[in-house]
C-alpha cells in the first residue's frame, strides 16, 4: 500500500516516470528506483528495495528521464513506513543540469495545460 505524504508542496509536481539511483554521500550501496513524480526542486522516488534513508540525510541523486539526465546531492524530506517510498529534495545541481530540468518541467507544464484544454467528447 501506498502511503499519502503530508501535502507540503512547494512546487507543482508532475507524474513522470523515469530511473534513478541513490547513494549515501557519506558511504553505502547504489539503490535504484524510478521517479513517482518530479518538480523543479525535487521528487518522490519509489525504491525497487526497501531501504531505510534518515531524514535530512544527503544523498546522491541520479535521474534519468527520457532525454533530461542529471545529478544532484539531495535532501531526504519524507520517507514512508514500509522503506519504499522516498522524497528528495535536489541542491547543488550545476547551472546546466539545473536549466535542462527547468525546461524539462515547462515542457510537462505546458503538456498537461494541453490536455486540461482539450475538448471533451
Amino acid at each position: 500500500m501506498v502511503e499519502k505524504l503530508p501535502s507540503r508542496r512547494r512546487h507543482k509536481r508532475y507524474g513522470k516516470r523515469g530511473t534513478i539511483s541513490l547513494r549515501w554521500i557519506v558511504s553505502g550501496p547504489v539503490v535504484s528506483g524510478s521517479t513517482f513524480d518530479l518538480s523543479a526542486k525535487g521528487a518522490l522516488i519509489w525504491l525497487d528495495q526497501p531501504t531505510f534513508f534518515d531524514p535530512a540525510e544527503v544523498v546522491e541523486v541520479r535521474v534519468q528521464l527520457d532525454s533530461l539526465s542529471f545529478r544532484a546531492l539531495g535532501f531526504v524530506r519524507h520517507t514512508s513506513e514500509e522503506g519504499h517510498l522516498l522524497g528528495v529534495e535536489f541542491h547543488r545541481l550545476n547551472p546546466r543540469d539545473s536549466e535542462e530540468l527547468d525546461a524539462f518541467i515547462k515542457a510537462l507544464e505546458a503538456a498537461t495545460t494541453l490536455e486540461m484544454n482539450e475538448p471533451v467528447a
